[in-house]
């Protein structure tokens, strides 16, 4: 839960950033339950994840709460895409881990998607990795010294 009061604390800020009462979690969400059924909890963060399967749960769960997440993919994708179980060749581990996510492809060795990078770095509240972004420049460590406001999680 820490991890959702930090995520909180980042989205009230930015609700809070435009002066209504009503953009505000408080206002929004009383009740746990209902919260989590009908509120975008997390609906003004912004998640970077360069993570494989084992870091896909955790901007699983920010996704489902509201986030707006982009999954960062080599080309090619993932290459858990196509692992097993599958239906008509997509994993199913794959497409429950990923639920409520957009992805986009960029390349490490072009120079151009690794500018793309810094630059969704630049813009994202939290990175979820698991070593990968390093791939695209600086590690996870270092982009979240450049940036302040950035949240790095390394699994």
């Amino acid at each position: 839960m820490q991890v959702l009061a930090v995520a909180a604390t980042v989205a009230d800020a930015h609700r809070a950033a435009d002066g209504d009462p009503a953009h505000t979690v408080t206002g929004r969400c009383t009740i746990l339950s209902r919260m989590l059924d009908t509120c975008q909890f997390l609906s003004a963060m912004r998640v970077l994840d360069v993570g494989g399967p084992e870091s896909d749960g955790v901007s699983r769960i920010l996704a489902d709460l509201g986030a707006e997440v982009l999954k960062v993919e080599a080309p090619g994708g993932a290459p858990h895409r196509t692992a097993t179980p599958a239906v008509a060749g997509s994993s199913v581990a794959f497409a429950l881990d990923n639920a409520n996510k957009r992805s986009v492809v960029l390349d490490p060795a072009a120079a151009r998607d690794r500018d793309r990078f810094a630059d969704l770095v630049a813009g994202a509240d939290v990175l979820v990795d698991d070593g990968a972004a390093a791939a695209y420049g600086p590690a996870a460590e270092d982009l979240a010294r450049r940036h302040e406001h950035l949240v790095a999680l390394t699994m």
